[in-house]
């Protein structure tokens, strides 16, 4: 499975490359692994930037285009 940009990968596709050989395994197990995946490479899981939902369609990634992260200054009263 060669990825391009922009291109989409549908929960069948992954499903059949991560767990060819896992009966069990469903479309819902590649949402599950999606899922956790941001939640440990995305700065903000529920507002994921690197792993983008096409919906009703699969997943693709970001296509290197993210904006800056944003910086705050610290508030007054936690400093």
């Amino acid at each position: 499975m060669s990825a391009q940009p922009g291109m989409v990968f549908s929960r069948a596709a992954l499903l059949q490359q991560v767990w060819s050989e896992d009966t069990r395994a469903s479309e819902h197990t590649v949402d599950v692994a999606i899922s956790r995946l941001r939640r440990k490479i995305e700065v903000n899981p529920h507002h994921p930037q690197l792993i983008l939902t096409a919906w009703g369609l699969g997943y693709t990634f970001a296509d290197g285009q993210l904006p800056a992260p944003e910086v705050r200054a610290p508030d007054a009263a936690t400093a």
